[in-house]
């Protein structure tokens, strides 16, 4: 059996990009652990606990990015939040439906 999910395009998904490498994975995991298990594509949650999202991340951040990392990071995530607030609710990166195919 094959399973495939597609994710939905949001209006802040290309801001996602100016997220620097070296912080990803950081993000990624402290998404989860505030979020929950979707954390990583629900910005509308992100947003709203910022201030728990930052304090997660700050420690793997400066670990893993230069300093001008670090602050591209926070900027990035300053400027998804502003599309989060002028999008509304549905600034939200929700997997699309799962289909399955036998193989």
């Amino acid at each position: 059996m094959f399973a495939s999910t597609t994710l939905a395009q949001t209006q802040c998904d290309y801001l996602v990009s100016a997220i620097p490498v070296c912080a990803v994975s950081c993000v990624s995991a402290a998404a989860t652990s505030v979020c929950g298990t979707n954390g990583p594509r629900n910005y509308s949650c992100q947003c709203a606990s910022s201030t728990a999202l930052q304090n997660s991340a700050i420690g793997c951040i400066l670990h893993d990015c230069t300093p001008a990392d670090a602050d591209q990071a926070d900027k990035a995530g300053s400027a998804i939040c502003s599309c989060v607030s002028s999008v509304g609710p549905q600034a939200t990166f929700v997997p699309a439906e799962t289909t399955s195919t036998p193989s």
